[in-house]
């Protein structure tokens, strides 16, 4: 069992869905101050915090989005950047912001941190090269998905069917990075759920 540092439902289908070998759980609710300078260490204080309370293996992550020409906008604080209007109107709000620019590259960067049952910890990065769509496109996904446009695809994230999506997607690219780091006694455990 993996205890996920997140309370986000859709979070967890899209890791049961990324590695269904795993048995992932939610966590309780728990207020855990994010207050590093990067993604790697907001996941970092969010695993340690998570792994305080539960003593067992615990996998956090933080990720969002960086816009080039915003520089690096909304980045760590692509979460709190909603603070409680909806995404919708986040993604709307971005776009508003970009109107004036043709360079539209971003990506979406997701860091994993996994403690196990031990104490030993595991961090690892994932990158999803793309642009920022000029208008909010499909219903898939969540947060800024629908304003998304990976390399090699001519729709967004909000668009792309939920395979492909976790296929490619920067979390996906995260755990698959992590997953080939992690040592085989580590890898049997988890999955065999123990």
């Amino acid at each position: 069992m993996i205890i996920l540092g997140t309370s986000n439902l859709n979070k967890l289908k899209e890791y049961q869905k990324i590695v269904p070998s795993f048995d992932f759980k939610l966590m309780d609710k728990m207020d855990i101050i994010e207050n590093g300078y990067s993604f790697m260490e907001n996941a970092t204080i969010k695993a340690n915090a998570v792994y305080e309370k539960y003593h067992e293996t615990v996998l956090c992550d933080d990720s969002g989005l960086e816009i080039l020409a915003l520089k690096g906008f909304p980045g760590i604080y692509s979460s709190r950047f909603e603070s409680g209007r909806g995404f919708k109107k986040t993604c709307e709000d971005l776009l508003d912001k970009l109107k004036d620019y043709q360079d539209r590259r971003a990506r979406f960067v997701c860091c994993v941190v996994m403690i196990d049952k031990y104490g030993d910890k595991y961090s690892a990065i994932g990158y999803l090269n793309g642009t920022i769509a000029y208008e909010y496109l499909g219903d898939n996904g969540f947060g800024y998905d629908p304003i998304f446009i990976p390399d090699g695809y001519n729709k967004t994230l909000g668009q792309l069917d939920e395979e492909t999506k976790n296929k490619i997607s920067h979390r996906y690219l995260a755990m698959t990075n992590l997953i080939n780091k992690l040592p085989q006694r580590i890898l049997r455990r988890l999955n065999n759920n123990d």
